[in-house]
């Protein structure tokens, strides 16, 4: 992580939503799936709830949301590698990537197949969630990954994201 200051109290809902997902299956893949992903997400939950001192996690996050992704994510891994796969450097392959950014791409990816939210802001969301965890270079790399998901998974898009020039 590059940003070890930025407090999650200061991230929309939806943001919040995303970064909750990252850090739930961040801990199921670090745990190399030895934890279930309920008992994870569980005491996330808890966390959350006492961080924002607030009992109903509804308010906090989009519980459905972040369920879908993760269910997704988990079920569909071999399935979403595939998907991003052929967007790789040559030399390089799914498990190359560093688990950050692994996870941000099987996130996003499950979000742009399974959802109806407009591709340029889950792009532009992952982005910045990128700069969270990595530097802008790792941003650029998201964004040119995702804009490639996006305009072959969702077929009559535009051009949807940022150019590499306004990911900073």
């Amino acid at each position: 992580m590059t940003n070890h200051s930025v407090k999650i109290d200061s991230f929309s809902f939806m943001r919040r939503s995303r970064i909750f997902a990252i850090q739930a299956l961040f801990q199921f893949e670090f745990y190399d799936s030895n934890k279930p992903i309920d008992t994870i997400i569980s005491e996330l939950y808890d966390i959350y709830k006492e961080d924002f001192a607030e009992s109903d996690i509804k308010k906090i996050i989009n519980t459905e949301l972040i369920e879908k992704l993760i269910d997704t994510a988990i079920k569909q891994k071999k399935e979403i590698f595939n998907i991003f796969s052929p967007f790789l450097n040559q030399n390089w392959q799914a498990e190359d990537i560093s688990l950050n950014l692994n996870i941000i791409l099987r996130l996003a990816s499950a979000e742009i197949i399974n959802t109806t939210t407009d591709l340029p802001i889950i792009i532009n969301e992952y982005i910045e969630i990128t700069k969270v965890y990595e530097s802008s270079k790792e941003a650029r790399f998201i964004n040119s990954i995702l804009e490639q998901i996006g305009t072959t998974t969702r077929k009559n898009t535009k051009k949807t994201s940022l150019s590499p020039s306004q990911v900073k």
